[in-house]
């Protein structure tokens, strides 16, 4: 296939390549500070986590509807944050910093989620989730920010 073009039309000199890589490097930026997450994401993460895991020790109405209506809210929490922020995209492995803490966040549920499980519902220790739940919720305020610091740092809005 042939093309119409000739060799001189297809190239750019530096100073355009130069400012076009500064234009990317601005865009990269406006986005990379738009992608941080307010502080209310991140409370209310910790609200989510600590009642999702509470309600499980309770019993009737408020054991059977807490998970769910905890779940309901976090998607309208990344719903808010996606119309605030106007971007979407996996915050928690977007980077290799993001991924590495994200990580840390999930092996510390884990352990803390199962711990509680295995006390209350295997040993009949009451309230044992509860306890998880409050553990969990202040480990996500805690990593959240951070995970949002990783981000920045790493995407070039630092």
């Amino acid at each position: 296939m042939e093309s119409n073009s000739s060799p001189s039309s297809s190239s750019v000199d530096a100073t355009d390549a130069r400012a076009a890589l500064r234009l990317v490097a601005e865009a990269k930026a406006r986005a990379a500070s738009r992608a941080v997450a307010p502080w209310w994401l991140h409370a209310g993460l910790g609200v989510v986590f600590t009642v999702a895991f509470a309600s499980m020790s309770f019993r009737g109405i408020i054991g059977s509807t807490g998970f769910p209506l905890a779940m309901a809210a976090a998607v309208g929490l990344f719903h808010a944050l996606r119309v605030r922020t106007g971007l979407s995209f996996d915050r928690y492995t977007a980077t290799p910093g993001t991924r590495r803490l994200s990580l840390i966040w999930l092996a510390g549920l884990l352990v803390i989620s199962v711990s509680g499980m295995v006390l209350e519902w295997g040993f009949a220790v009451r309230w044992s989730l509860v306890v998880a739940g409050v553990l969990i919720g202040l480990m996500t305020v805690v990593l959240s920010p951070a995970i949002d610091r990783a981000l920045r740092r790493e995407s070039g809005a630092a």
